[in-house]
């Protein structure tokens, strides 16, 4: 893969260590990285989503180790979909986050997508009610379903 080199910009092989052009040390990080900031909820609502987004066993002080030594970097994913999944769990925790991009700069982190409340997931369809018990009263009501684990919400 060919990345530009953020001195001469010419392109130059990503696993360069310098430009061949120039003589610029090459940065070689091309991931995201989701980076904790720290927590506006309680310890034990951020000790949880640690625990349930990561699906690790943490001992308590070692997760309030992580949030004494902010910023940290938790995380490191290939593409700005798979962090902002990510974000948004632990955002929905209380834990603060940022999602720092492979040049080095802060992404806005997007929470107003719709998202699937069992897996995350932002693959959803809306489907409409196909009847109701009372006619007219519930009729133009949708639902929506996640197309990953189908559940209906």
């Amino acid at each position: 893969m060919l990345i530009k080199c953020p001195e001469c910009n010419k392109e130059i092989s990503d696993k360069a260590k310098t430009c061949p052009n120039c003589g610029c040390p090459i940065n070689i990080n091309i991931k995201y990285q989701v980076i904790i900031t720290g927590y506006h909820d309680t310890d034990t609502s951020a000790y949880a989503g640690l625990t349930e987004t990561f699906n690790i066993s943490l001992e308590y002080n070692e997760a309030m180790d992580i949030f004494n030594d902010c910023p940290y970097a938790i995380a490191e994913y290939d593409t700005l979909e798979e962090a902002n999944l990510i974000s948004r769990k632990l955002l929905k925790w209380g834990i603060d986050i940022q999602i720092i991009n492979p040049n080095g700069d802060v992404e806005y982190i997007d929470t107003d997508i719709v998202c699937c409340p069992r897996c995350g997931s932002t693959h959803i369809q809306v489907v409409p009610r196909k009847w109701s018990i009372f006619p007219g009263l519930l009729t133009n009501k949708v639902d929506r379903v996640c197309l990953k684990c189908k559940h209906k919400f």
